[in-house]
């Protein structure tokens, strides 16, 4: 979630954001010419939750 924000200036809720974690920690192998998608959802945040997810960043 992190990542994403920081690096693609996404923000995806964190549920929405376990395929990225998966492929970016190697747990989902990737052949070369292989296309993968990953849907990206962040409408279940509130200003709140998003504040405390970053405040220790």
């Amino acid at each position: 979630m992190r990542a994403l924000a920081k690096e693609a200036k996404l923000t995806a809720e964190p549920a929405a954001s376990i395929g990225i974690g998966a492929l970016l920690a190697g747990n989902v192998k990737v052949r070369p010419d292989e296309k993968v998608c990953v849907v990206l959802t962040g409408g279940n945040w509130d200003l709140c939750q998003l504040a405390e997810a970053f405040a220790g960043d």
